[in-house]
């Protein structure tokens, strides 16, 4: 791995050359990841990671039920209501 002067430093850009044993050479470029504000992520997106994150913390029930609240923040009488479901229940 070589870092490369040309890439802007503090920013997430990344280039990867690979050659095959066929000598073929393949290359990519990205200038920014997803998730940042030039490429952000779904709401989709955002829950699943979410998930991913939190689910082996308070377990997959407890988990939902927070991205559910969270989706439907709005409606929520108290920002206290959230404390629940943000506690670790062993």
């Amino acid at each position: 791995m070589v870092g490369d002067p040309r890439f802007a430093e503090g920013r997430h850009q990344a280039r990867v050359e690979v050659t095959l044993k066929s000598r073929k050479d393949l290359t990519k470029q990205v200038d920014t990841f997803r998730g940042k504000a030039e490429n952000p992520l779904t709401t989709e997106e955002v829950e699943k990671k979410a998930e991913d994150l939190i689910e082996p913390v308070l377990g997959a029930q407890q988990t939902r039920a927070l991205i559910e609240t969270i989706r439907d923040l709005e409606r929520l009488p108290k920002a206290r209501d959230l404390r629940p479901l943000l506690a670790m229940n062993f």
